[in-house]
């Protein structure tokens, strides 16, 4: 994020099983005035092990840090510029970006989205 220099950043995973193209829908909610805005996931269509693993973290997250927190989780979303610099200020190496992004307590606009099968 510290070379990234629009008045608006998408972050996805390498892997790509976000649906990319909701990238669209995303920045239209920035368009409105969205200082965060996730895709949040409502279903994952990996095995259920990977799923349950990763419950785990994200059950943890909720119950320690943000009860609020996506259920399933983020890793997909469009960050305002007035974001990104909060979290480049403080330089953190350490951490989950996303957790820490959600850290800021900027009130998040949610779109649902289906995380798909690695190819």
């Amino acid at each position: 994020m510290q070379h990234a220099s629009g008045d608006c950043v998408g972050i996805i995973s390498a892997d790509l099983q976000e649906p990319h193209e909701k990238f669209i829908d995303m920045v239209q909610e920035w368009k409105k005035g969205a200082k965060f805005v996730i895709g949040e996931r409502q279903t994952r269509e990996e095995c259920w092990w990977h799923r349950n693993i990763s419950g785990i973290y994200w059950n943890l997250v909720r119950n320690f840090a943000f009860s609020d927190f996506p259920y399933m989780g983020y890793d997909f979303c469009v960050l305002d510029r007035q974001v990104v610099d909060n979290v480049t200020k403080i330089n953190e190496k350490n951490s989950s970006i996303f957790v820490l992004i959600y850290w800021f307590g900027y009130r998040a606009v949610r779109l649902p989205i289906t995380r798909k099968l690695r190819d």
